[in-house]
């Protein structure tokens, strides 16, 4: 028996979108803690390949601009704050 193929857990750059991941990685963040981010946004994020707070949080204003114009909404991601949320959350120590 061969063995199966390890998934790709470790994000890769895309030109346009900055760090993405492949497939779901071992931990991923619950993207709903971000004001804004419902169930099916977490999904079509996830889908993209953005699953921690991290990757939200390194966007840039052109980054913000291909994730706005992936998502289809104008101004979202700004307005409510996505990058700032996701820097405090990221930068604040697991609780379980």
């Amino acid at each position: 028996m061969s063995p199966l193929p390890e998934l790709e857990t470790h994000p890769v750059l895309d030109p346009k979108l900055g760090l993405i991941f492949k497939s779901r990685p071992a931990t991923a963040d619950d993207l709903t803690a971000l004001k804004g981010i419902s169930r099916v946004l977490e999904k079509r994020l996830n889908e993209i390949g953005i699953y921690t707070f991290s990757q939200i949080a390194a966007w840039d204003e052109y980054r913000i601009k291909e994730f706005s114009a992936q998502l289809s909404f104008k101004d979202r991601i700004q307005r409510e704050h996505w990058v700032e949320q996701a820097g405090k959350l990221a930068a604040s120590p697991v609780t379980v």
